[in-house]
């Protein structure tokens, strides 16, 4: 099996079932952000609302959560609060109703527990009356101790803009099953909220986490899950990295990270009038909602997770994606110099199918080929993106893509065929020696970007390969110098 080349579009299939794909398109045609914002808020919606029910067994039995942290790395104005608006609706109404339950829970507590207290005062002073030794009155402590009533926890999962120190102080007194959710991550990436990096990972592999501290008492998180979806400027991300970046990616951090990075549709967000639809959203709420009701109530109360599977058919399909990840690591590589994130890549792509499966067709299904694929392309996606954002790429992809971006300037204009020694004379320095340039131009023919071509005893290159071949054009371009 091949991966999907780098550079590779996102692309889900037609065939996958209307309810992920329906929601996703329906907010993109509503808001005019881009496809890839709402995909990251359906694909969050779905791990908040799943990681309490599930965990996902891989065909080769390794079995994990199926929470994802994601990152998007977005400009101010690409509408990302509207995007999360829609797609976590169903969770912040749960949520509301929640508390709204709790609250009467805790007003009927208090109560429970002011008789309670009155009662044990009064056995203690007819003890006293009596003279009972100490044996009794340890006796009928521990009788009263079992009546205590029981404090309600909080059901609370969703966290906005947070510290991860308070975060996990109420994973550690309520629910198990948390999300770390912001739209203008800014706050996050400059504040404290990732001082606690090996904790997050932690709970990210499903490990419990036990912290001591001196002073507020320790903190032990059991079978926790956490979904973190942070939106970010990419300056305030480049800034982190330059921070912290090494520290975060050699603890293992990013790499077990989703990042997405949206092409703006800013300056083509055009109104055609008519009313904008809300049924695919309403239905995806739904289902999230559906799937809340599965964990939440009883996350406290040690909830036995279903293991979701992939089809028995699926195992050949799953040991070659893992050994293609596997061969990408050597020396000149796609993994080469990202082996960090090639380790974590199966994990998240068998999460994402896990997800999709789940929201498409519910629990009681295994996870197909069409869910698989979708996961496969989407985690390649990131991929490139974790790429990009660290400079892991193997030189010849980056040559590539610094070649292909000269490039563009002249398909802009209107030309289409260049000779291949002007491309060593006047195109980028990376690419001025020839082995080089061979090895940038064979990644770009691979990846369908481009063609190389040879008329008489020139090497030309075609700009627009996606059209039909032009003879006449070709000789006059590459004549005239091009």
């Amino acid at each position: 099996m091949a991966l999907p080349v780098p550079g590779s579009p996102l692309y889900l299939r037609n065939d996958l079932p209307g309810l992920v794909m329906a929601a996703v398109s329906e907010v993109t045609s509503n808001t005019k952000a881009p496809f890839d914002l709402a995909l990251m808020a359906a694909l969050t919606a779905g791990s908040i609302a799943l990681q309490g029910a599930v965990d996902v067994q891989a065909p080769t039995g390794v079995r994990t959560p199926v929470s994802i942290m994601t990152f998007a790395l977005a400009e101010s104005g690409e509408r990302k609060t509207a995007v999360e608006k829609h797609f976590l609706s169903g969770l912040r109404t749960f949520q509301g109703e929640q508390k709204e339950k709790y609250r009467k829970e805790m007003a009927d507590w208090k109560l429970n527990q002011e008789a309670w207290s009155d009662s044990l005062k009064a056995k203690k002073r007819a003890l006293s009356r009596k003279g009972a030794d100490r044996e009794e009155f340890l006796e009928i402590l521990k009788e009263m101790s079992a009546e205590v009533p029981i404090e309600p926890t909080s059901p609370t999962f969703l966290y906005d803009d947070t510290t991860i120190s308070a975060l996990l102080q109420r994973m550690h007194e309520g629910s198990k099953n948390a999300a770390l959710v912001s739209s203008e991550g800014g706050t996050i990436f400059k504040g404290h909220a990732f001082r606690s990096l090996p904790v997050l990972n932690s709970l990210w592999s499903g490990s419990d986490c036990s912290i001591e501290r001196s002073t507020t008492g320790s903190i032990e998180i059991v079978d926790g899950r956490l979904t973190i979806s942070v939106s970010v400027q990419p300056g305030v991300m480049r800034e982190f990295i330059e921070r912290k970046g090494d520290e975060a990616r050699d603890i293992g951090f990013w790499a077990r990270a989703l990042i997405f990075t949206p092409i703006s549709t800013q300056g083509a967000r055009f109104e055609f009038g008519g009313k904008p639809g809300h049924d695919a959203m309403e239905r995806f709420n739904e289902r999230i909602i559906e799937l809340l009701r599965l964990s939440v109530d009883d996350d406290t109360q040690g909830f036995v997770r279903q293991v979701i599977t992939f089809e028995e058919s699926l195992e050949p399909y799953w040991l070659a994606i893992c050994n293609a990840i596997e061969r990408e690591i050597n020396q000149g590589g796609r993994f080469e110099n990202m082996k960090d994130h090639a380790s974590k890549l199966a994990d998240n792509i068998a999460r994402v199918a896990a997800l999709i499966s789940c929201l498409e067709y519910g629990l009681g299904h295994p996870i197909r080929r069409e869910a698989l694929d979708a996961a496969i392309s989407i985690c390649m996606y990131c991929s490139d993106n974790f790429s990009r954002l660290f400079n892991a790429l193997p030189q010849p992809i980056q040559d590539a893509e610094t070649l292909l971006a000269w490039l563009g300037r002249f398909s802009l204009r209107g030309i289409r065929y260049m000779k291949k020694n002007r491309i060593m004379q006047y195109g980028p320095s990376c690419v001025r020696k020839k082995s080089r340039l061979d090895a940038a131009l064979d990644w770009l023919v691979i990846s369908r970007k481009l063609v190389v071509g040879r008329y008489e005893k020139t090497s030309y290159v075609d700009l627009m390969p996606w059209a039909q071949y032009e003879p006449y054009r070709m000789m006059q371009e590459v004549a005239y110098g091009y």
